[in-house]
């Protein structure tokens, strides 16, 4: 794997939820609410770019616990969910929305999870029977 491709797959994944975070910490720690969400996601362990993409989505895990440990004094929920199933968007090459579902498979997930309590803050979430549940 080459090392720019390891460092613009941290950067994008990672990096883009750290700085989102940053930014909209201020704000929330202000009104004493409000909900973070990061997305995570998998991969094949055999796809090419595989370990730099798993490697940043687990990072966004741990991310996830931490931050949220650090800001529930300040009543913000901090999850982490992934839309359910291996997308295509509607970039993605022809071949990979030909044979994956498109965005409309994560339907009410991300809405479900700006709603979740403050107890399961911290945790990865999924959706079971149309409701959210914490992963731990």
């Amino acid at each position: 794997m080459d090392k720019d491709f390891w460092d613009k797959v941290i950067d994008t994944n990672l990096g883009g939820v750290w700085r989102c975070t940053k930014h909209v910490l201020p704000y929330m720690e202000g009104q004493r609410s409000g909900h973070i969400i990061s997305t995570l996601g998998g991969s094949q362990p055999d796809s090419i770019g595989s370990t730099a993409y798993v490697v940043s989505k687990d990072a966004i895990r741990t991310f996830t616990r931490f931050v949220a440990g650090e800001e529930k004094e300040h009543n913000v929920c901090v999850v982490s969910i992934g839309p359910g199933a291996t997308i295509a968007t509607e970039d993605a090459p022809e071949e990979a929305r030909a044979r994956m579902p498109g965005v409309d498979v994560v339907g009410n997930r991300y809405v479900l999870a700006a709603d979740a309590p403050m107890e399961l803050s911290g945790q990865m979430l999924t959706v079971e029977d149309g409701k959210i549940v914490g992963r731990g």
